[in-house]
């Protein structure tokens, strides 16, 4: 009775589980004779389909056959109806969801595959989970405050204003962008996309250049929203690699010819004579009308024949030295004066300016005096870097060639440099 009660107690041990899987040593002879071996490791079927997986050493097997009985123990069957690359993708998906979806670190694979397969169905093959996720995270909802497109630009334009920004740059910003509105101003900043950006920027009816700087002011916009936390995408105008470059016809700026600068100056000396110091540093030292209109004498070195842009009045806020040509010498002085402006301030400037324009009876281009520098400069001196220190661009002579050089004949160049005032000089009336 004693023996029969101890097998009782014995029967009521737990039993060890059985773990799942089995490996078997498979051998072969190859083509060569030689005798091969690789260990089997098979796990069994799960959802219908039948895992087994060859390795050369039996170490291997057994490794792999622990991997799965942990998936299996871990995340359950559904781990198992995606490949080793889903299964991944799912993975990072997820990781990339979870301050959006809320799921818990440990969530089971299960969960992941279920979202996963419905979000395959959805997506029809037309993205991979990867670029949904990422589309999505770019364009959800903010969780910050929310702004329209309108409201956004208002305060673009004030911390524009709030920054110092000159008010020729705060008009451009603020012409360029009212176009936007007009378009969108309603729409949540947050809801454009990149599709949405070039649509807009292709229904302008403009030049690929005035395109290109619409693109460059609502590329600002976007970077201040996306600064404010308004946005979380990429900037949807930044200009994409791939992106094909508009191919047209090379459209030269416009130069002013030499015999057309002369009638501008000769009926400047005869009816407007307070022009002529202005117009003079236009011509033959490019000086911006913007910068022209704040020059002062004290600023034009007419001994050292040096010309100082200052920062204050300098487009780039750097300051810079123009270089006092023969012809600019001459012009100056019988005109120069101890202090004071170079040209006539306010609404003076422009009635005057269009009363010699009317006199010479010439056609007057976009940015003459500039580009008439520029175009006849660099002929001069075939020399693009000296002609674009000059003009202040001191990065490289892109700009010079894309917006200011015109084409200019050795002989006009000369003829431009020639044109002087007349013998004896002049007073200013």
């Amino acid at each position: 009775m004693k023996d029969m009660a101890v097998n009782v107690e014995a029967s009521k041990a737990p039993r060890k589980r059985k773990e799942r899987g089995i490996i078997r040593e498979r051998s072969w002879t190859g083509p060569d004779g030689a005798k091969k071996i690789c260990w089997q490791a098979d796990f069994g079927t799960v959802n219908g389909k039948r895992l087994m997986k060859s390795f050369a050493v039996k170490a291997g097997a057994e490794t792999w056959l622990h991997e799965q009985r942990t998936i299996l123990s871990n995340q359950g069957r559904a781990a198992f109806t995606l490949s080793d690359t889903e299964r991944m993708d799912a993975v990072k998906a997820l990781e990339a969801l979870k301050p959006v979806t809320g799921l818990p670190d440990n969530a089971r694979l299960e969960t992941i595959a279920k979202v996963y397969a419905e979000a395959s169905v959805m997506l029809k093959g037309s993205a991979s989970i990867k670029s949904a996720v990422a589309f999505f995270l770019k364009h959800k909802p903010t969780t910050g405050e929310k702004r329209t497109v309108a409201v956004a630009v208002d305060e673009y334009i004030k911390d524009a204003e709030d920054n110092g920004l000159r008010e020729k740059s705060i008009q451009s910003i603020r012409y360029r962008l009212a176009k936007l509105v007009a378009d969108k101003g309603d729409q949540p900043i947050n809801e454009i996309t990149n599709k949405e950006a070039d649509n807009w920027i292709g229904k302008l009816s403009l030049s690929p250049m005035s395109r290109k700087h619409h693109r460059t002011i609502a590329h600002g916009l976007f970077n201040f929203a996306i600064d404010r936390e308004y946005y979380h995408a990429e900037n949807p105008f930044q200009v994409r690699k791939l992106r094909r470059k508009n191919h047209t016809d090379e459209k030269l700026p416009e130069s002013m010819p030499w015999g057309d600068v002369q009638k501008i100056m000769s009926a400047a000396v005869e009816h407007e004579p307070s022009m002529v110091p202005a117009l003079a540093v236009g011509f033959f030292a490019g000086v911006r009308t913007a910068e022209l209109c704040q020059l002062e004498w004290s600023q034009v070195d007419l001994q050292a024949r040096r010309i100082t842009v200052l920062p204050h009045v300098a487009k780039r806020r750097r300051a810079r030295y123009v270089t006092i040509e023969d012809n600019l010498l001459a012009w100056l002085l019988p005109y120069r004066q101890a202090a004071g402006f170079v040209a006539p301030q306010g609404e003076k400037w422009r009635s005057r300016l269009d009363t010699v324009r009317e006199k010479a009876d010439v056609t007057w281009p976009h940015n003459a005096m500039r580009h008439s520098y520029a175009s006849n400069h660099l002929v001069r001196y075939g020399d693009a870097a000296r002609t674009a220190f000059q003009l202040g661009h001191h990065a490289d002579t892109s700009m010079l060639f894309e917006h200011y050089r015109a084409l200019i004949t050795k002989e006009d160049a000369e003829a431009y440099w020639k044109i002087m005032p007349a013998a004896g000089g002049f007073t200013d009336a």
